[in-house]
């Protein structure tokens, strides 16, 4: 009986330590169910590659835009200034003049003398119709001159007075490098619609051009260039004086020059002011003068009496 009873107390022990494991295995976990909620980062990139679209372009501006205010333009430090001119007597020349031979009510008389386009020598400061004398463009008296450190041109202007005819005024010089009168290898150094009372140096409308085989290019623009004094121009007012260094020429200070002036539209590509046919007004210039080398056998070159 004792024996019995024994049995029966060890079988409700291991009953005790089983059902433990059993009831875990049968009884689902009381777990709570939470509704899924949308993440709060974004997903990285997708790695694989995805194909891409065009933007819209943006239109092209029509102007481009101007500079804003607090830009500054660019100031030119100068160093030197040309001195009071040195000219030398023997670069001096008279070239002819229209003033006596103008009339009220009929064309301006151009002597045959001077006035020959077939050899670059012209003598028209004149309206196309030739009723209009424009003394501000008849060039009378021209000079030369210089020293070491400068070079001096100047030319009289039978009057001083307001521009009347149509385009810009130039006063210009060409220095024909070759002293061949040819335009190739040839220097312009012109001043643009210098003012009536500007007495000072200046480079404000200055400019410099060379031409060599074919090829113009501008060395001076207003102070703009290698050497930022290197050309300078004023009035006196019937005389326009330019003043030049001889590093301009880079080379021997040897050329054939002339005095021209010109109104209209003076660019570059016309260094050699296009031909010179009787359909070509406003526009006078002189003989040519050799400076420390000779003109003579030059087709305009300047006679002497």
């Amino acid at each position: 009986m004792k024996a019995n009873w024994t049995k029966f107390i060890v079988l409700v022990l291991l009953f005790c330590l089983v059902l433990p494991a059993c009831g875990t295995a049968s009884v689902p976990p009381t777990t709570v169910n939470v509704p899924p909620q949308q993440p709060t980062n974004t997903l990285p990139a997708p790695t694989a590659e995805v194909a891409t679209v065009a933007p819209t372009p943006s239109p092209i501006p029509t102007e481009i835009p101007t500079a804003t205010a607090s830009a500054e333009p660019t100031t030119i430090q100068h160093l030197t200034k040309p001195p009071e001119p040195a000219y030398i007597p023997e670069q001096n020349n008279i070239d002819c003049t229209l003033g006596t031979t103008t009339g009220d009510n009929s064309n301006v008389k151009i002597p045959p003398s001077c006035d020959n386009p077939a050899l670059s020598y012209v003598e028209r400061p004149v309206t196309s119709d030739t009723k209009a004398y424009l003394p501000y463009l008849d060039i009378g008296q021209t000079r030369f001159g210089g020293n070491i450190d400068w070079i001096f041109a100047s030319e009289d202007i039978y009057a001083a007075e307001p521009p009347t005819g149509s385009g810009d005024v130039y006063y210009f010089f060409k220095l024909d490098l070759n002293y061949d009168g040819r335009n190739t290898n040839v220097i312009l150094i012109s001043v643009k619609n210098l003012p009536l009372d500007n007495v000072n140096w200046t480079v404000s409308g200055v400019q410099a051009w060379r031409e060599v085989d074919g090829t113009v290019s501008t060395i001076f623009d207003q102070g703009v260039g290698a050497d930022p004094d290197m050309v300078w121009a004023r009035r006196s007012p019937n005389a326009i004086e330019l003043a030049f260094k001889p590093s301009i020429l880079n080379g021997p200070n040897r050329f054939a020059w002339e005095a021209w002036s010109y109104q209209g539209s003076l660019l570059p590509t016309d260094i050699a002011l296009k031909t010179y046919t009787p359909d070509v007004y406003q526009i006078d210039n002189t003989c040519a003068w050799g400076f420390n080398v000779s003109a003579f056998g030059l087709a305009n070159h300047c006679i002497r009496n």
